[in-house]
């Protein structure tokens, strides 16, 4: 690798057997290594996190883990939870994603924020869906309405969507999320992330790494690194390079 560039995208293998998706989040650092696969299972707390608010670096793995979770299940739904843009203002990093899914032909619900409290009900208390389904939450950190309780049912928007991360891959719905904050991930989620499995860290401070992974988490040096960071795994935090965002993706996220 160049000490500053992006590494160049590859395949993600198809799933087999129990695994609900395969995603890569970016490339180890060595000569001879092979890009690191998430292999999300049907199972409670597969969920994934994206976390910082560097978007030159959140942009390009985010991208990176949609389009790699599409190519290893191509049949999958995707469910576009958008809670950043508005009426006036288009988030790029959102527009990004749904570039990227209408180029790879991939079946698509989006749902403005003024409907993600409803869609979040929804998708929690529906039975299994016909096909593998991703549901991407792109900056539902900046909703605080998600956290009030219904005037009806006394129960907050939060609620489905802590249980759509802790047990969403039992019914076939995995869940990768942006949030750019940790202290407003923990209060959407609740303390240290139950329900969430993967963690890729983009510019995010030492302390809230260390917060999550440990006091003797190794810190990202150089730049483009991500830190990702596998539960489920012996193999601990491990430094990836990013993928290279294509040129038609690019131009989006420059407007």
């Amino acid at each position: 690798f160049r000490a500053t560039s992006f590494a160049a995208p590859v395949e993600t293998p198809a799933v087999v057997g129990h695994t609900l998706f395969n995603v890569t989040p970016g490339m180890p650092i060595g000569v001879t290594a092979a890009p690191r696969v998430m292999s999300l299972s049907r199972g409670p707390d597969q969920g994934v996190m994206v976390l910082g608010a560097e978007r030159n670096l959140v942009a390009p793995v985010l991208l990176a883990c949609v389009r790699s979770a599409m190519q290893s299940r191509p049949d999958a739904r995707v469910v576009v939870l958008d809670g950043m843009s508005t009426s006036g203002y288009k988030e790029p990093v959102v527009a990004a994603v749904r570039s990227l899914l209408a180029e790879h032909g991939v079946s698509t619900r989006y749902v403005s924020r003024e409907a993600v409290a409803a869609v979040l009900s929804e998708l929690q208390s529906a039975e299994a869906p016909e096909v593998s389904t991703l549901v991407l939450g792109l900056g539902l950190d900046g909703m605080v309405e998600l956290e009030r309780e219904d005037p009806e049912t006394y129960v907050a928007p939060v609620e489905h969507l802590r249980g759509l991360v802790r047990t969403g891959g039992l019914r076939d719905i995995a869940v990768i999320g942006w949030w750019q904050s940790r202290g407003r991930a923990e209060a959407q989620l609740s303390y240290d992330l139950p329900g969430i499995r993967g963690m890729i860290f983009c510019a995010v401070g030492a302390e809230d790494i260390r917060h999550l992974v440990g006091a003797g988490a190794r810190l990202p040096e150089g730049y483009p690194r991500v830190l990702c960071y596998d539960r489920s795994s012996p193999r601990g935090a491990e430094l990836l390079v990013p993928f290279a965002v294509p040129e038609s993706l690019g131009e989006v996220l420059r407007g």
